[in-house]
């Protein structure tokens, strides 16, 4: 049976595949993010225009484009309509992908 302090160990170890997995869901949500904010930066679209296509305040879109934001999926759903964009949902299997630092070399940058 593995212990507290063990679970802890691997939890904590930057280098552990669950601390790797971990920050490379969030890399991927930011990036995910900034690409939807680009797609209405390059429409053209401000965010009060995406506020009144929404029916919410501009600060509303503020705090959805805010790097620390947690929309859930309706809400990206919504917004993405209203910047006309389109989304995918990809899943793919950790296989231990992420062990290889030249392939990915942005997740030990937020560890």
């Amino acid at each position: 049976m593995t212990s507290l302090d063990e679970l802890l160990e691997e939890y904590l170890d930057p280098n552990s595949p669950s601390m790797q997995r971990a920050a490379q869901l969030a890399l991927n949500d930011r990036a995910f993010l900034r690409e939807l904010v680009e797609v209405r930066k390059g429409r053209g679209l401000s965010q009060q225009q995406v506020a009144e296509r929404l029916g919410v305040s501009q600060p509303m879109v503020a705090k959805f484009e805010a790097s620390d934001s947690n929309p859930t999926l309706a809400t990206i759903r919504r917004y993405a309509h209203a910047v006309e964009a389109l989304v995918k949902h990809e899943v793919e299997a950790d296989t231990g992908q992420l062990q290889d630092p030249v392939e990915h070399p942005n997740v030990e940058s937020i560890l």
